[in-house]
């Protein structure tokens, strides 16, 4: 695989196609239809978070990245994995935010549900008192100012009162 980080046979096998299929998508030159770019858009998305995934394993495990039980997550990498992926998921939506692309903001709330999921059903598991409650801030004021974030940038000033003022909301 390589001892370089990006540069070796993950990057090959999974960021090089991610980064063409995501360069074919965004090019006019060659005449996809609609759907074909969403499919390779999401390939390309699929791709790139399966290869941000295993360079955190390699980065943990070296070169033998294979998952047995001899060679389980400990909890440092699974931790890893949650932040690398809440990472993922602000980079998603940043970019979703800039280019204006409902489908790349909807991936990064996708992302950040599974990484909610993955953080109350797997990592706090085996947290006990102080850990867990710092680990449920943690995790409460992040989802807390994404969403603050959607809100200013996505829906726009104002679209908070806009629900009260409505009738019947």
């Amino acid at each position: 695989m390589g001892r370089l980080p990006v540069l070796n046979l993950l990057g090959l096998a999974y960021a090089a196609p991610a980064v063409l299929f995501l360069a074919i998508a965004s090019s006019d030159r060659f005449g996809l239809w609609p759907d074909a770019r969403r499919v390779l858009g999401l390939v390309a998305g699929l791709l790139g978070a399966v290869f941000v995934t295993l360079e955190t394993r390699r980065a943990f495990r070296g070169t033998d990245i294979r998952l047995d039980a001899s060679t389980w997550p400990s909890n440092a990498e699974l931790y890893a994995y949650s932040a690398v992926w809440i990472v993922l998921a602000l980079v998603l939506l940043a970019t979703g935010i800039l280019r204006r692309s409902r489908l790349l903001r909807y991936a990064a709330l996708a992302v950040l549900m599974v990484t909610a999921f993955k953080v109350f059903l797997i990592d706090m598991s085996g947290l006990t008192g102080l850990l867990r409650v710092a680990s449920f801030l943690g995790l409460g004021l992040t989802l807390i100012a994404i969403g603050r974030i959607y809100q200013k940038f996505v829906l726009g000033p104002g679209s908070a009162g806009a629900a009260q003022d409505r009738p019947g909301a």
